[in-house]
């Protein structure tokens, strides 16, 4: 049996389907997704930064399943995966802040976990779609970044490359046991952001932006603010999973799932100033404030015309459409006062 997706188009027969990270903002935007184009879908989250809050008005359909549970754990991950029929992987160690106070944990943590993952998917003759990044671009600034750009991460001993480089390491794991048979399709995620942004969490600049402006407070921009990236809206980013989902062309392949264009920091401070009508100030700080192991990136801009060409995806959400979306969001789901 065929089904109709959310669009109306023709989907691909119902199948169970495994997200991990999926009480995370994306991965509960994918279930939700998923759940509408009449898949089965079995969330495997820790909500270590994944919220109950995100699934949980799924918990009364009968094809949705929550298990708490770490991708580290190797007898559950073996049982899930061996009973569904595609892998979502999206559940990693993220955020700037936190990366940059643990980077021991999060080489370990996103190796170990992407590894696990990988060669379960392999042994079950699994369909995997793994979420990477676009953060594997590091240095490089010969934007746009095509799928074959350069990997230039700054120095080791700089903690904040250390999720690029547990990002680029997967990605080769991802290559190599694709030439012993695994079904994996890669894909770099792009400065997403949307409704169910972790408002406690401050990983997205988005989301501290959209907080401080919603309650008058000062808007911080660390370094010139003339840095550009990619903002591309949750939905958007949902579609790129949902396009390689239902790929043929996919199988070995590494795709950048992002908004075409960039813009910078500072436009988009200003763009939620004033669409919230904000008293806010916008104020600039020093990056060393961040810590010794920061490094910004100047400029981020992806090439995403291998997607379209092999997966029919294209963002098409403006970033203004996204952010209207976003802050009414917030508005609704204020972070408690510390």
């Amino acid at each position: 049996m065929l089904v109709l997706d959310s669009y109306g188009n023709k989907g691909i027969s119902p199948m169970k389907c495994l997200v991990t990270g999926g009480a995370g903002y994306i991965g509960s935007n994918l279930a939700d997704r998923l759940l509408g184009e009449g898949h089965e879908v079995t969330v495997l989250d820790n909500l270590y930064t994944g919220r109950l809050k995100n699934i949980e008005h799924n918990f009364s359909n009968k094809k949705f399943r929550f298990v708490f549970g770490c991708v580290l754990d190797t007898e559950l991950l073996s049982t899930l995966i061996r009973e569904s029929d595609i892998i979502f992987h999206l559940a990693a160690i993220v955020g700037v802040p936190y990366v940059l106070r643990n980077p021991v944990m999060t080489l370990l943590n996103n190796t170990s976990g992407d590894q696990k993952v990988f060669q379960l998917a392999l042994d079950y003759r699994k369909k995997l779609i793994f979420a990477s990044s676009s953060e594997v671009y590091g240095c490089n600034n010969e934007t746009p970044f095509s799928e074959e750009s350069s990997v230039v991460l700054g120095s080791s001993a700089t903690s904040r490359w250390s999720y690029a480089a547990s990002k680029y390491f997967a990605e080769h794991l991802g290559q190599a046991l694709h030439g012993r048979g695994l079904d994996i399709t890669i894909l770099r995620f792009a400065s997403c952001y949307g409704p169910r942004l972790n408002p406690n969490g401050m990983t997205s600049v988005i989301a501290k932006f959209i907080i401080n402006a919603l309650n008058n407070e000062p808007i911080p921009i660390y370094g010139k603010g003339n840095q550009t990236r990619p903002f591309t809206y949750v939905d958007d980013t949902v579609s790129g999973i949902i396009s390689a989902m239902k790929s043929k062309n996919g199988a070995g392949e590494i795709f950048n799932i992002s908004t075409s264009g960039s813009t910078s920091i500072e436009q988009a401070a200003k763009l939620i100033k004033n669409l919230t009508g904000s008293k806010s100030e916008i104020i600039f700080i020093e990056p060393r404030e961040l810590g010794t192991g920061f490094e910004d990136i100047v400029k981020r801009e992806l090439d995403t015309s291998k997607a379209m060409d092999k997966l029919v995806f294209k963002a098409d959400v403006s970033l203004e459409k996204g952010l209207m979306h976003t802050i009414e969001w917030f508005k609704n789901n204020q972070p408690s006062p510390a």
